[in-house]
């Protein structure tokens, strides 16, 4: 394979791994903002419905769904539900079309003694969260789908990858090109190279300003030349005065 071929390929796989690295990077943070995000969304929901059914008097169940049905928060198929000590519903609301998160009783126990527990289930993230209201300890759990944020992450994986593609193509189209023009001077003292046979040992390789390897190969093949051409000499006038002693009585 020849060098500039080798240095294209390596460039190319240097700079390819870079870019994953930095793609993938952004996607991982994007997508646990993203989560991070709509958790918190998520635990505001459960701490308001908890807040509004708890600390306002007056206020009955009809009433806080039609709250909890209208809220402008964009939360699609959320459920709440909210359990007393004794792991009693005494709220629970559901968007049309979605189905009530029933954690299980470990859940609720876990939560109590440790304030929060978040996991998914299904495609919706849910998080049950603990509210003290005097000797009365609630435990809200509300369950969402990020439809909106997850759309946005398959549009920002769109062009990631279109970026990667593209990036790489672009590298191994200008490492190519920076690889072609590299070899251009070891190409021309190749040829140079070529040019010097027997009877033209006194031709020399032109030397770059530049003092860099390439100066040092070139200036190293001249050394080899000066010295094949003394040989040569030093073997010619042997071979010269041994002729005139032979031819001579």
């Amino acid at each position: 394979m020849k060098i500039k071929y080798r240095i294209t390929i390596l460039f190319t796989l240097l700079v390819t791994f870079i870019l994953f690295f930095v793609c993938a990077s952004i996607y991982y943070f994007s997508d646990l903002n993203r989560k991070l995000d709509f958790q918190r969304r998520i635990r505001n929901r459960a701490l308001s419905t908890i807040s509004l059914l708890v600390k306002v008097e007056g206020i009955d169940r009809d009433l806080l769904r039609r709250i909890d049905q209208n809220m402008l928060i964009s939360l699609r198929e959320k459920s709440v539900i909210v359990y007393d000590n004794n792991n009693k519903e005494v709220y629970r609301f559901k968007d049309e079309g979605a189905t009530l998160e029933r954690p299980e009783a470990s859940v609720l126990d876990y939560t109590r003694n440790n304030g929060e527990y978040v996991y998914s289930k299904g495609h919706r993230d849910v998080i049950a969260v603990k509210y003290g209201a005097g000797d009365q300890e609630y435990i809200s759990v509300a369950a969402a789908y990020d439809k909106e944020g997850l759309e946005k992450m398959s549009e920002l994986k769109f062009v990631l990858i279109v970026s990667f593609i593209s990036g790489t193509l672009i590298t191994l189209l200008s490492g190519l090109i920076f690889s072609s023009r590299l070899v251009v001077p070891i190409k021309k003292i190749t040829s140079e190279v070529k040019e010097i046979s027997s009877q033209n040992l006194s031709r020399r390789i032109i030397l770059n300003e530049t003092k860099d390897e390439l100066y040092e190969l070139s200036s190293t093949f001249n050394e080899l030349l000066t010295r094949l051409q003394q040989s040569f000499e030093i073997q010619r006038r042997f071979i010269a005065n041994a002729s005139h002693e032979l031819s001579t009585p």
